[in-house]
């Protein structure tokens, strides 16, 4: 399975496990930008109401365990990355990253 099915598979684990609680899911990256190599992880965004990084990082083992892809998410509420959106990793993420979910 390839990067692009990793991410599928993740967004729809996210869907099934979260449901309404997921706001968003950007991925970012070398995936994103289209230049990412073999053994490049799939960064990726979850923006969300009251999801732990810890519930998160299961359904990227579980992706890792299905696929062979290493995911690597961060998870946000929707507060927080209001907040902090003028970050520099937040313009990057916005300025480069991909809506998926």
């Amino acid at each position: 399975m390839g990067k692009q099915e990793a991410v599928e598979y993740f967004v729809e684990l996210l869907k099934e496990r979260f449901g309404e609680r997921i706001k968003e899911v950007i991925l970012f990256g070398s995936v994103a930008r289209g230049d990412a190599e073999e053994d490049s992880d799939i960064d990726v965004l979850v923006i969300g109401e009251g999801i732990t990084q810890r519930e998160i990082s299961e359904l990227t083992w579980e992706v890792l365990m299905e696929t062979g892809e290493v995911v690597s998410a961060i998870v946000e509420s929707p507060d927080e990355f209001e907040r902090t959106k003028n970050s520099s990793f937040h313009r990057t993420v916005l300025r480069e990253g991909v809506p998926v979910g």
